[in-house]
Formats: C-alpha cells, sequence, structure tokens
C-alpha cells in the first residue's frame, strides 16, 4: 500500500505572493501552455473514439505477427489496415489462399471459407505440393500449413502473388 504524497503547507509568504499576482492578472495562455499534458497523445484534430471489432483467432495471430514484424502496435497496424481500405473505395482483395490441415484419413487441401476439401492426401507434403501447384496455376498466391494441433505452422506466398509481409530474398 501506498501513502499519499503530502503537499508542503502553504505559508503566509506564499499567500502574499499568490495574492500579488493575482492582483496584477495572468495570462490565460502562458497558464495552459505551462499545464502538464495529460492522457494519450492526439491521433488527430479532435479526440479519438474506440471501437470494437471481432476478431476470429487466425486473423488476431496475424494481427499481431504483423505488428511484431513491423515494431507497431496492434492498434497502428488496424488503422493503417483501415486507411488503406477507405482510400481504395472498394472491399480489398482476398489474396488467392489455400490451407493445409489435418484430415481424418491424413492431409486435406481447404480454400478458406469452402464447405469441404479440394483435394485429401495421405501425407503432408503431398498435401502442401498439391496446394502450391494449385497455387501456381492460378497466378500465385498465399499456403498456409496448419500442424497436427490446427494452429498454423507455416505460412508462404506463391509466386507471382504478392508477400504482404514484405520479406525481401
Amino acid at each position: 500500500m501506498t501513502t499519499p504524497r503530502r503537499r508542503p503547507a502553504i505559508t503566509s509568504t506564499d499567500v502574499e505572493r499568490l495574492a500579488g499576482e493575482a492582483e496584477i492578472g495572468y495570462d490565460v495562455d502562458e497558464l495552459i501552455a505551462r499545464r502538464p499534458k495529460r492522457g494519450r497523445p492526439a491521433l488527430g484534430s479532435a479526440p479519438a473514439t474506440v471501437e470494437s471489432v471481432r476478431l476470429d483467432p487466425e486473423l488476431r495471430e496475424q494481427l499481431l505477427r504483423r505488428a511484431e514484424a513491423d515494431g507497431a502496435t496492434t492498434s497502428e497496424v488496424i488503422r493503417d489496415a483501415l486507411r488503406l481500405y477507405l482510400v481504395q473505395g472498394r472491399p480489398m482483395a482476398q489474396p488467392n489462399t489455400r490451407i493445409v490441415t489435418p484430415h481424418s484419413d491424413g492431409w486435406s487441401v481447404q480454400k478458406p471459407g469452402a464447405s469441404s476439401a479440394s483435394s485429401a492426401h495421405g501425407t503432408q507434403q503431398e498435401a502442401i505440393d498439391s496446394a502450391r501447384q494449385t497455387l501456381t496455376k492460378s497466378g500465385g498466391g498465399e499456403l498456409a500449413i496448419k500442424g497436427r494441433d490446427g494452429a498454423v505452422r507455416a505460412q508462404d506466398t506463391i509466386p507471382p502473388g504478392n508477400d504482404p509481409r514484405g520479406s525481401r530474398d
């Protein structure tokens, strides 16, 4: 438990000095300029608002990885993405993506949002090779590889797609 800080007692000399200053008058602009700034720094010309969004676990993980890679906060990444979306004036194009996941008979390749797998394979490597081939034939895209625990363990951009992580070889 912390003890509250005590302010020093005001002496009669302090009262006389303060009364003298008050009689002369104060420069309000100077007083405001001397006042310590409180709260978070402004983001624009007016106070910022807080908006809530729901993120699925995969999207949240991508957000955290991107923020760490960029040395930014998640809020900065979200604001940048929203600005880009609003400038484009249309929904951002969904990347051509395939996900390799564990399947009851081995491993499957699935397009996000699809109700069923596009192909099933005996080994994970066969599924990865199939997904790469599909993405290459369709102009490139993103490949996500999940482990047996269902977590994404690797991601890759298949040429000629654009790497959203901006990695350089």
